[in-house]
């Protein structure tokens, strides 16, 4: 399922790459490259986004964003995560 107007309160997560984040980063996003996250699971991220928090991931044009959000709602419990559809290039 992709981000729609009930996840205003959401985390953003970005799965780019470092050098990606210079093209710009949602503003207060948690940064997390898709590889680090796939090979480190849930303890990639801060200790403060559970599996209930709501969390919008957000890549390039949409496809890692895909990825992240099925490993994490498959592996590690987060039924809130959502996909930033068409990615940060639509948006």
């Amino acid at each position: 399922a992709g981000f729609d107007q009930h996840d205003a309160d959401a985390v953003f997560l970005d799965v780019r790459e470092p050098e990606e984040w210079s093209n710009g980063v949602v503003a207060g996003a948690v940064t997390v490259p898709l590889g680090q996250l796939e090979r480190d699971g849930a303890a990639a991220l801060p200790a403060e986004l559970t599996p209930s928090a709501p969390l919008v991931v957000v890549c390039a044009g949409g496809v890692r964003s895909l990825r992240a959000v099925r490993f994490l709602r498959e592996r590690h419990g987060f039924r809130a995560a959502r996909s930033l559809r068409g990615g940060l290039r639509r948006w």
